[in-house]
């Protein structure tokens, strides 16, 4: 069976990733292991990791998971709308990259 953070590729991938999780719900503090997992390997190679798209009650898991770390692996932000891609700042500054 294929892991979630087996299907990314840190190596292959650009220096600024962004991760949408507008159709994801977060369930618990595995989810967010997972999470700082696949940013950790981004970060190790000199990436930036943003995570787009976080219900509220995302953002609170997040929240409280990571409060006890200096700096987490990662970057959230918040959007409002209902198109998320587009309302979001940092799709204003990177490229979009398909798979």
């Amino acid at each position: 069976a294929q892991t979630f953070d087996s299907i990314f590729a840190p190596k292959n991938d650009p220096d600024a990733v962004v991760l949408d999780l507008s159709d994801c719900q977060l369930m618990d503090h595995s989810a967010v292991n997972s999470l700082q997992t696949i940013a950790e390997k981004y970060t190790a190679l000199g990436k930036t990791v943003w995570i787009e798209g976080l219900s509220p009650d995302g953002e609170q898991l997040i929240q409280k998971y990571c409060q006890g770390l200096k700096s987490p692996p990662f970057q959230v932000v918040s959007s409002t709308g209902t198109d998320r891609a587009t309302s979001s700042p940092i799709y204003q500054a990177l490229p979009v990259v398909s798979s």
